[in-house]
Order: C-alpha cells, then structure tokens, then sequence
C-alpha cells in the first residue's frame, strides 16, 4: 500500500501537471496524522533533492510546493479536511478507522470542479464499525456482480472463504508481498500469538465483527460439539 501511495503521489506531482497544463493539488491522511506525515517524511527529501521543491517540516502542517505551484498537503483525518479546497488527487490510508464525514463530506466534494481528479483508497480489512469502508467496499462488490462500467475501481487481496486462515496455505492470499519484504516466520509468529482477531484482520485482511471482545474471533464456533 505504502508503495502505490508513494508512486501515486510523485507522478501526479512531477508528471502529471506536464500531462494536464497546469499545477495539480494532493491531499493525503490516514487513519492517524503520525502515519500520514510517515509518508511525507519518505518523499519529501525526494522531491526537494531531486524536484526542487519548497518543503514545510512543521507537524500538522507538512507541506510540499513544486516549482510549478503544484502542492501536497498532509492533512488530518478530520471532516473539515478538504473545505475551502479543490483536491485533483485525495489519498487516504486506513479507511477502516476513518469516518464517513472526512471521505463523502470532507474529501469527496472537494473534487467536484477538477478534472478528472482521483481519489485512492487504501486500508487492511475492519470490523463492524467501519461504516465508510463498508459502504465502499459493499459499492465494489455490487458493481462486479452487475458487471456494469463504472469509474469505480475496486480490489482486493484476501484468502476465500473456503480456505482455513490459520493454515499455512494461507499466508500468500493475504499478503502479496510474501516473499519479497515479508517472511513466512514472521506471519507464522502473528498467527501463534495471543490476539487471534488482530492476526485475522491485519495479517490475513480478513473482516471481523468486533476488535476488543471478551472472546476472540473464532473461539465460541470452535467449541460447538
């Protein structure tokens, strides 16, 4: 995830002002603005090393202007997050923990009147109470099985349903990145630990009804006979 994003938010930075004729607006956030302002600590040297641009260190208020005017806010995830703005690229990390005010009331209407903007979403699988990823995820699903075309686009890397997520088979289904910066030991590890719920959601992107409940996920099913 944190790959696309970093992709994503340098193209549209230095590439694509060139392919539209003029300066672009980025906002990104996450779930919590520490982890926002992660992604900015990464990239920010790069643009100002190798793009020349203009770099605001300040926390809460990171900042990042190209020469050409184009500009990259980091923002926290709050509904005010895009008023008084118009978005041409909006990042959001973690959907699972933010609210449906800061997407469809804070973000969204702040890309009406640009062209073609985009807004990605990225986030590991939640619980009951993430209505805003639910509604977009259930709008995914909906639109796939109408095979109707739409400007929405929706994936996702999970294990199916009819395979054990305490296996080891099914350690490759939840993490595309096995392999290459993520080892088996360490899945394995997750999985043997004491927060069954924890590993199923983050480690297997699996949805679990509750992330604090007095039985762990999966046990009271498990003790049918």
């Amino acid at each position: 995830k944190t790959t696309i994003a970093q992709s994503l938010i340098l193209f549209w930075l230095v590439e694509m002002p060139k392919i539209r004729g003029h300066k672009q607006t980025v906002v990104s956030t996450a779930h919590r603005l520490d982890l926002a302002c992660l992604l900015f600590d990464e990239l920010a040297p790069i643009l100002e090393k190798e793009f020349d641009a203009h770099i605001i260190w300040s926390y809460g208020r990171y900042q990042a202007t190209m020469p050409d005017g184009s500009r990259w806010f980091v923002k926290a995830p709050r509904p005010s997050i895009g008023h008084g703005m118009s978005i041409d690229l909006a990042i959001a990390d973690e959907i699972f923990d933010i609210s449906e005010a800061v997407l469809s009331m804070g973000l969204e209407p702040a890309q009406r009147a640009r062209r073609s903007p985009h807004m990605a979403l990225f986030s590991t699988a939640g619980t009951e109470s993430s209505t805003a990823f639910i509604r977009y995820r259930e709008n995914g699903l909906r639109l796939i099985d109408e095979g109707k075309p739409s400007p929405f686009l929706f994936m996702e890397w999970s294990p199916p349903p009819d395979l054990d997520p305490m296996s080891d088979d099914a350690f490759g289904w939840g993490n595309p990145s096995l392999g290459v910066t993520l080892r088996p030991e360490t899945i394995r590890a997750e999985r043997d630990g004491p927060d069954r719920a924890a590993y199923l959601r983050s480690s297997m992107n699996l949805w679990i009804t509750v992330s604090k409940g007095w039985i762990e996920v999966g046990r009271w099913p498990a003790l049918r006979h």
